[in-house]
């Protein structure tokens, strides 16, 4: 008879841990600050999904790349941080599988900051986005940026800020207003995003900053610099 009721303390035990973990998740819950409580709030609301598709086995070459986000990411909410983080590694992965945009590599670059996933498109030289000095889109430019509002769609719970920028040029600042060029490219970005299905409402910020705002990496003159960055960011 011993035998057969020696275990049952057991099961309360296991009960009474259970509930005393669910406990200290509360009160863990309860400490955190206001941005942290929402951010967990939208992760219930919108659970965000992972997609099915299978890697085709291509890597990212230097400007397809997938940022480790070494650094500090202090500013950046740790529940927002790692949707951040997921949607980065799935967004590289649809580009990689996309045959279109995989095939056309050199003009992108995705980076996870300390601000949000930045999907760079390049304006350069050999194969221009956009017409000389204009924000009217190449024939090409309107394929690439529209294959890529497919990719984008996917991402239901993530905001866009669409920035455009210019390279540095003598002759161009004496005959060319580069911010408003930058300015007219991000607005035309956005426009054939939503063109091709993006949700108007999921565009939360348009702006151009002329040549004042180079890549990290380069200098100022670099045509790396004549580009759009699209930045997705998590909904506040």
């Amino acid at each position: 008879m011993a035998a057969g009721g020696g275990g049952s303390w057991k099961v309360a035990y296991a009960d009474f841990t259970t509930a005393m973990m669910a406990l200290f998740m509360v009160l863990w819950l309860t400490s955190q600050d206001q941005k942290i409580k929402e951010a967990i709030e939208r992760s219930f609301k919108h659970p965000y999904h992972s997609f099915d598709n299978k890697s085709s086995g291509l890597m990212p070459n230097e400007t397809i790349q997938q940022v480790k986000g070494d650094g500090n990411f202090s500013s950046v909410a740790a529940v927002e941080l790692l949707m951040l983080r997921k949607m980065n590694e799935d967004l590289l992965k649809s580009m990689e599988t996309d045959p279109v945009i995989s095939a056309h590599k050199e003009a992108f670059e995705l980076k996870l900051t300390p601000e949000g996933v930045r999907l760079t498109i390049f304006n350069k030289a050999m194969n221009p986005i956009f017409k000389s000095q204009s924000s009217d889109f190449t024939d090409y430019g309107e394929w690439i940026v529209g294959n890529l509002a497919y990719t984008i769609d996917r991402f239901k719970n993530f905001g866009l800020e669409i920035e455009g920028h210019t390279q540095e040029s003598d002759s161009n600042k004496e005959e060319h207003d580069t911010w408003k060029l930058s300015v007219d490219r991000a607005t035309v970005t956005r426009s054939k995003l939503i063109e091709e299905g993006v949700p108007s409402e999921n565009v939360i910020k348009i702006g151009g900053f002329g040549d004042s705002k180079p890549l990290e990496d380069q200098l100022n003159n670099s045509e790396l610099n004549n580009r759009v960055d699209i930045w997705i960011r998590v909904r506040t």
